[in-house]
């Protein structure tokens, strides 16, 4: 039965129904997520994430899909596909935590990690600016002093009276390389009118120091960034510390997205969205981003413990209420799904803006999103997060017992159909959706 309505799922999925991608995820995150946790162990629960490896699952199963590269054999079934992909990728994770000496049995801080790595970023790129300026060559020499100072290439060629054409081979070789090194971000640009210096950074917008912070162990990861606990020197209290991952350093669209989200968390400031608290730069020029330390767990893990259909209502209304916030801000989240709704002593607050657009009324192409939670419009709008919260609801309608045994499952069921209309135009706004769920909420508690 279960393989055969797995069929039709892939079946759907591959004739265009987004719904169907969906479905496949409300009915098999949480047992993969499960699977995921009892495989990891406590052990190595502080290295990998459940939640993320299964998101790599789903998005690699949903890639092949795509490619119609999913097949099914004898008595196979969409479970098994997507268990063994997520156990592949799990037991591929491992071997590359053993393969670059991370022994999970050695108990690390993660603040002796990161600042080793640090100091070794430091120590790499006095050795560059060492080798660069002083290079056997004396026009490279100049040529990258010249560059380092904000001069640009017209400049340049004045001073050191060669061609452009000259001055922009030698700047060439400059970027060969540092191209050598991926654990630097220091750039030369060869337009003539970039004439970034150092570090690629603009303007300086914050200035928090790394040092302040005390790194006590790894709460999250995902995609593009770590998230650490860690304590404040100065004011001695818990924060969560943001960094970008050490395989998206240099990369110029990663450090764009992760620069985005200081920005726009700076600007917002609601108790149903993570408080943003500082930015800064880290040696090797990438960026941490400051939050406020949040215990609790996400949207899907809370649904487990089986929370009271007041309590599940009460979620949703303040999730609403931080989405109508950043509307009203004109900006767009971009990936609003279960694991990025964090329940904190029933406190709600919307986390993870990798993804977030200002002036959503853009509807720019979706730089990011989540298989399942994404309209079918593909793009980053107000009309599109509203699609995903419609999705997130539908997820608790089908994993909340005190939602599917209440008389409100038919109406949240409505409401879900109001927010995922396959015309943008015609789906609720956040705002009326927050406003639905107070006048609806206290009768439903009570009946």
């Amino acid at each position: 039965m279960d393989s055969h309505l797995s069929k039709i799922l892939l079946d759907r999925y591959r004739d265009g129904d987004s719904s169907a991608a969906f479905e496949i995820y409300a009915r098999y995150a949480q047992r993969l997520v499960a699977l995921t946790r009892t495989r990891i162990g406590k052990r190595l629960a502080s290295k990998f994430d459940p939640e993320d490896v299964t998101q790599t699952a789903f998005q690699a199963f949903f890639s092949k899909a795509d490619r119609d590269e999913v097949f099914w054999q004898k008595q196979g079934d969409l479970w098994r596909l997507l268990a063994a992909i997520c156990i592949n990728h799990l037991k591929r994770e491992v071997e590359f935590f053993g393969a670059a000496k991370r022994n999970p049995d050695v108990e690390q801080t993660i603040e002796a990690e990161l600042k080793g790595e640090l100091e070794h970023a430091e120590n790499k790129l006095a050795e560059l600016l060492e080798s660069l300026l002083h290079d056997e060559k004396p026009l490279v020499s100049q040529v990258a002093q010249a560059r380092l100072a904000g001069f640009s290439l017209a400049e340049i060629a004045t001073q050191t009276n060669r061609s452009r054409r000259t001055v922009r081979r030698v700047l060439q070789i400059l970027k060969a390389k540092l191209a050598n090194d991926s654990t630097l971000n220091l750039k030369f640009h060869l337009d003539d009118g970039d004439v970034s210096p150092k570090f690629e950074t603009d303007t300086v917008l914050f200035d928090s120091n790394y040092e302040d912070f005390d790194l006590l162990r790894m709460i999250d990861a995902g995609a593009f960034g770590k998230v650490y606990l860690a304590r404040d020197r100065k004011t001695n209290s818990l924060v969560a510390v943001k960094a970008l991952r050490k395989v998206w350093l240099g990369d110029e669209t990663a450090e764009s997205l992760f620069l985005n989200e200081a920005r726009l968390l700076a600007t917002l400031d609601h108790p149903n969205i993570i408080r943003f608290l500082d930015a800064g730069r880290l040696p090797n020029s990438s960026w941490f981003i400051v939050m406020e330390y949040a215990e609790g767990e996400t949207f899907d893990r809370a649904l487990e413990s089986h929370p009271d259909l007041k309590t599940v209502l009460s979620w949703l209304h303040q999730a609403s209420l931080g989405l109508d916030f950043l509307h009203r801000k004109n900006v767009t989240h971009g990936d609003l799904k279960p694991a990025n709704i964090l329940i904190s002593d029933g406190n709600v607050r919307l986390i993870d803006f990798g993804f977030a657009k200002q002036n959503a009324t853009a509807n720019k192409s979706l730089r990011g999103g989540t298989e399942g939670f994404m309209p079918p419009e593909r793009t980053s709008s107000r009309a599109g997060d509203v699609f995903a919260f419609g999705k997130v609801i539908e997820f608790a309608i089908l994993n909340a017992p005190s939602i599917a045994e209440a008389r409100c499952a038919t109406w949240l069921g409505e409401l879900v159909a109001m927010m995922t209309h396959k015309d943008r135009e015609k789906r609720a706004t956040a705002a009326e959706i927050e406003q639905l769920i107070v006048d609806r909420k206290e009768f439903r508690v009570q009946s």
